[in-house]
């Protein structure tokens, strides 16, 4: 119970997913709490994420990798189970743990090693098919349900998502877009996938730039591999060059928002990762990348991290 309780007074109080919101805030300290002493599943994905934090916050303290790691994968096991039988009992439980089922993965990538570059398949692999999951169990919920503080959380992801596929938002990356390499073709499914990913880089930039709070940005960020397109993620498996470039612009944006423990450092390690495998008639596409990283690394120099 001690995991829990870190959960609860340190994990979800600093930086965590949407607690800019004090009803979110309540759903992470008090409501999934409760929740979980009746449902595993979500009370072995909070303590394996109370777990994770202690190894990034005390590095030097008890090992806490293990813990982790057991308690995970009891989580992702029992998620993979109770998703085929859903119902009023278990909803609310199924949801929270599906938020967090990608968190470990996301901040794991914290560890990736820069000088052997891999590409993040296992965040896209456990969040995308969540805009499904989700499509079938919020009609479940009650109205007065806990989890419509999540919902109703700014920014409005229904709304934010709607914009994305309908306004344009990619001119910064019109170059990137249409740049082809020699002897590169690209069917119609990858195209626009493509264009929906830099389309949403362009959402993120834009906030960055408005000033949109941080804890909605990271609201964006977050949500970004569940709502991937199927054919960018497989390309992103393929290890194509332009899939690797746009998944580089991506990382090089969370840096304005990573002052938080989660986020902390990924960027960095992603984007100088893919540049390290990238073939040199692809690196004019990391200039943009490499350069966000370094304004935005030097604007979180002069404010308190998180």
């Amino acid at each position: 119970m001690r995991l829990l309780h870190h959960f609860c007074s340190e994990t979800a109080q600093k930086g965590f997913l949407s607690i800019h919101d004090e009803g979110v805030r309540d759903v992470w300290t008090k409501g999934a709490p409760t929740l979980a002493f009746d449902h595993p599943v979500l009370l072995n994905m909070m303590i394996s994420i109370a777990a994770l934090h202690l190894t990034k916050i005390n590095p030097a303290g008890e090992d806490m990798a293990d813990v982790h790691r057991i308690y995970f994968n009891a989580a992702v096991r029992e998620h993979r189970q109770v998703i085929q039988n859903i119902n009023k009992d278990n909803v609310e439980a199924v949801c929270l743990s599906t938020i967090l089922i990608g968190l470990p993965a996301f901040i794991l990538l914290q560890n990736s090693n820069i000088g052997h570059y891999t590409i993040p398949s296992q965040v896209f692999a456990l969040l995308r098919g969540n805009v499904v999951l989700f499509s079938q169990t919020i009609p479940m919920l009650d109205p007065n349900s806990q989890l419509e503080a999540l919902i109703s959380a700014k920014p409005d992801m229904k709304t934010s998502m709607k914009d994305v596929r309908d306004k344009t938002y990619h001119q910064p990356f019109s170059e990137l877009l249409n740049w082809r390499a020699p002897g590169e073709v690209i069917d119609e499914e990858s195209q626009a996938a493509f264009t929906f990913a830099l389309n949403y880089c362009g959402r993120i930039l834009l906030g960055i730039e408005g000033g949109e709070d941080l804890y909605e940005l990271r609201r964006v960020i977050y949500a970004f591999p569940t709502v991937a397109p199927k054919a960018f993620v497989r390309q992103l498996n393929e290890k194509s060059n332009r899939a690797l470039v746009i998944l580089a612009h991506f990382f090089a944006l969370c840096k304005a928002a990573d002052n938080v423990w989660w986020m902390r450092g990924i960027a960095e390690r992603e984007v100088f990762g893919i540049q390290s495998i990238l073939p040199e008639n692809w690196q004019w596409a990391m200039a943009w990348p490499v350069q966000k990283l370094a304004a935005y690394a030097a604007i979180n120099m002069t404010t308190s991290a998180e």
